[in-house]
């Protein structure tokens, strides 16, 4: 790039003084000498010696413009090209963060199939499962950025960004003298933005808080709604800063002198808010702390969560928490519906209630009072026959309990309570409701192969070991019967496989220590009766799939494993 750029601005810039030079010097001189035939011999040729030393001159002149013309715009095309670099870089760093991560979503998601009853390893797995998702979308968003691409602009819920970071950080060992308290508005918060970026800016506020405390202290995180706009503190026990280092944070790159820290962090946060429409102030005080003010504009529609209640019959909702008892009464009571309140299993069992005078069931997470769950007691009311269960809780982010409430066929309903809509008459399907609006997302399960066998045929060719072990780890999730993992076309054709009998096929673009690239095995597998392949190479799908020597693919993605076979056999 930057040689192509260079030698197309000097060849202009040459061009354009040669026409300088022609017309402004060497043109009066070719005129001068027209005339000399009507001088005497004598002045001819002392003419002709000052028009050759011009001409030397203006050669020696032309050298030294061109010479200084390069190094002008070479250094002019520095930070270009720099940036070019950098985004390259970033990209390879995107696309080689992928692997890895599909492996260890793989392991994770294995780990939590497992029969894990103790609360710290469930508590290690949600650490590492949200780890790993913040990773994926920071290398999503380095893709993005290198692309020139915004994430899409989407409506989500506030408050589990947040609770997901607190989760995080809560649940590091090296943390356990970090404190997390929350402030939090009544209702539901829906911002309308860029979900990963406006979580990367409070991920690094928060951050950047619990090292100013050094790694001990309080974080506390407040929200409340002020006209249309949605406003959010995060403060800290910290330091505190001086009123100039104030100004110097919001309009410079400063670290405050964090070791090891250059500025970014910050840099990142006002341009994201900036972007969004948002505000950012500062209020601190030395030896007290800090206390980031965060303002953001706030969705045009509420966050709305759909229950099926059956109709003519009262609503159990068990709850240990008064003030949570109150609002469900006032929510329901509002709506005209009677309810009727419980705050424990044992409590529960005392009142004697048929599963046929209640219309659905309204149970919290965690008990004070109680050696049962919310969830444990959801699997015995269900076991009692009992419909239309709900579980409401503010540890809905945990990617524990949404797996557990899936095989439950369970809806979560969070906390901070969004607007609820209610559906009478109907009682609901075994696998809950659906919400108009996406709050906590969980994997589709994956589809039944079409034909009669036990299950999938899939053929996977990654030279990366780690993915092939995810792909194994994955084999019932994905409902496959045979799985043949390979790293290399080589080592496919030292086995016995039958080709026509791939239900799908999984073709990493680049295979190291083969002869064999992504295309080659692509026309070799359709060339064998592979009817169905896919690419998954992590680089950009825009590219690969208009790049003629993946045509044959039919698929191209950026996930090595995927969740779900869904989109592949809709």
């Amino acid at each position: 790039m930057k040689n192509t750029v260079s030698h197309k601005l000097l060849y202009t810039g040459l061009l354009r003084f040669l026409l300088v030079l022609f017309s402004a010097t060497l043109l009066p001189l070719l005129l001068v000498k027209a005339v000399l035939i009507f001088f005497p011999l004598e002045i001819h040729n002392m003419i002709n010696i000052f028009i050759l030393m011009g001409v030397s001159l203006c050669l020696i002149g032309s050298c030294f413009y061109v010479l200084t013309q390069y190094q002008s715009v070479d250094k002019a095309l520095e930070p270009v090209v720099r940036m070019a670099e950098v985004g390259e870089m970033a990209s390879r760093v995107a696309h080689d963060l992928r692997g890895p991560l599909s492996g260890v979503q793989a392991v994770l998601n294995h780990l939590h199939d497992l029969p894990v009853k103790d609360q710290g390893i469930l508590n290690h797995l949600n650490l590492l499962e949200l780890s790993s998702r913040r990773l994926e979308n920071i290398a999503e968003d380095l893709l993005k950025k290198h692309r020139g691409q915004d994430e899409e602009k989407r409506d989500f819920d506030l408050h589990q960004i947040l609770d997901e970071l607190a989760g995080e950080y809560a649940s590091q060992p090296d943390l356990s003298n970090v404190k997390f308290v929350k402030n939090y508005a009544q209702e539901a918060i829906v911002v309308t933005g860029e979900r990963n970026k406006i979580s990367r800016v409070f991920g690094n506020i928060i951050k950047n808080a619990i090292e100013a405390m050094a790694l001990k202290g309080t974080i506390s995180l407040t929200t409340r709604i002020v006209d249309n706009h949605v406003k959010i503190a995060i403060g800290d026990t910290g330091p505190g800063m001086s009123p100039e280092v104030i100004k110097r944070v919001l309009s410079e790159q400063y670290t405050g002198g964090k070791k090891g820290g250059n500025g970014i962090g910050l840099v990142f946060v006002r341009e994201v808010l900036a972007s969004h429409e948002g505000q950012l102030h500062i209020d601190s005080k030395l030896n007290e702390g800090s206390v980031f003010h965060i303002e953001l504009p706030l969705a045009r529609l509420d966050a709305v969560f759909e229950m099926t209640l059956e109709q003519g019959k009262p609503v159990l909702v068990m709850d240990d928490d008064a003030s949570m008892q109150e609002q469900w009464l006032l929510l329901l009571k509002k709506q005209n519906w009677k309810i009727v309140l419980s705050d424990s299993w044992e409590n529960f069992v005392g009142m004697n209630i048929q599963p046929n005078t209640v219309g659905g069931c309204v149970i919290d997470y965690h008990f004070e009072n109680s050696e049962l769950n919310g969830l444990q007691i959801i699997r015995k009311l269900k076991e009692q026959g009992f419909t239309n269960l709900y579980l409401c809780t503010a540890e809905y982010w945990k990617p524990s309990i949404q797996k557990e409430a899936k095989e439950l066929g369970v809806t979560i309903c969070p906390k901070p309570l969004p607007k609820i809509v209610i559906a009478e008459g109907v009682i609901a399907r075994p696998e809950g409701p659906k919400q108009s609006r996406e709050i906590i997302g969980i994997a589709s399960s994956p589809l039944a192969p079409r034909n009669d066998k036990a299950g999938y045929t899939v053929l996977v060719i990654d030279d990366d070991a780690v993915i092939r072990m995810g792909w194994s780890l994955m084999k019932e999730k994905l409902h496959i019967a045979t799985l043949h993992c390979f790293a290399s076309l080589e080592e496919l054709q030292k086995q016995p496989v039958d080709l026509s009998s791939i239900d799908i096929a999984f073709v990493d673009k680049n295979i190291d220590g083969s002869s064999f690239n992504g295309a080659a095995v692509l026309n070799h597998l359709k060339s064998n009766g592979v009817s169905k392949i896919v690419l998954a190479s992590g680089e950009r799908e825009e590219d690969l799939k208009a790049d003629p020597q993946f045509a044959l693919a039919d698929f191209v993605v950026n996930a090595k494993i995927p969740r779900s076979f869904k989109e592949f056999f809709s």
